[in-house]
């Protein structure tokens, strides 16, 4: 018997400038990593028998997200959005009005992840009754990610960090961190809070503070933050080593 979930709506924030990977791309979304657009990593997970409604959040080079996407015949009901105000936050705000369904996948879209389970997230998700969830996995280099605390009885997040300076002198430190991909209820978006931060931490940091987060852990999960050339030649060397 076929698993039945929700309808889900997803936003995906697609319109940074991508400042330390400009020596390489002028369009962040659509540069090449193993042949294929970054944006579509993260299109790619959104499986559409569970996702049915898609909003790009575009802002920089917005011609070109929306001719890609034309281009592309992607599978859902297909909407832009456009931001007034800078950040992460504003622009999944300004994607929220396209969004019927009570449930929303956000995903960044410059992220890569192997080893994901959208079903598997889902179900933990609904199973768990929180606001939101935050999908996590284990890693080193822990200064160039958000580190995640979470109470292991129940997996709710108690404490969040981004890029802490003092994991650089220990890179092969292992630590939880945060895959750049949540689940939000529709009710999550009234603590959303601007003045504490325009990016992440605005949306993630008042959930955490209010026990509504929790974060789905798994290991198997291998994750790429395209964000610098460094990382760029990583992401490929794992793609030729793994294809």
């Amino acid at each position: 018997m076929k698993e039945q979930y929700r309808e889900y709506g997803s936003i995906l924030p697609c319109g940074g400038r991508g400042v330390r990977l400009a020596e390489l791309t002028e369009n962040k979304p659509l540069f090449k990593v193993g042949g294929k657009e970054l944006i579509r990593y993260s299109i790619d997970i959104l499986k559409p028998e569970i996702v049915k409604r898609l909003v790009l959040a575009v802002d920089y080079k917005a011609d070109e997200i929306r001719q890609w996407a034309a281009l592309s015949q992607l599978p859902y009901i297909l909407h832009f959005s456009e931001q007034t105000e800078p950040g992460v936050l504003a622009a999944i705000v300004a994607g929220i009005n396209y969004i019927s369904e009570d449930s929303v996948v956000i995903c960044n879209a410059d992220e890569i992840r192997f080893g994901f389970n959208l079903a598997d997230v889902i179900r933990f998700h609904e199973n768990q009754g929180t606001l939101a969830t935050m999908v996590t996995t284990y890693t080193d280099r822990l200064y160039r990610h958000r580190v995640i605390e979470i109470r292991e009885r129940d997996n709710i997040v108690l404490k969040t960090r981004l890029k802490p300076e003092e994991h650089r002198g220990d890179p092969e430190k292992i630590g939880l961190i945060n895959t750049g991909f949540l689940i939000l209820e529709q009710r999550a978006f009234d603590h959303f809070d601007s003045d504490h931060n325009r990016d992440w931490g605005g949306i993630i940091n008042p959930l955490c503070a209010k026990g509504q987060l929790s974060a789905y852990v798994n290991k198997k999960i291998v994750y790429f933050n395209v964000g610098t050339p460094k990382e760029y030649l990583e992401a490929e060397e794992y793609l030729k080593q793994n294809s």
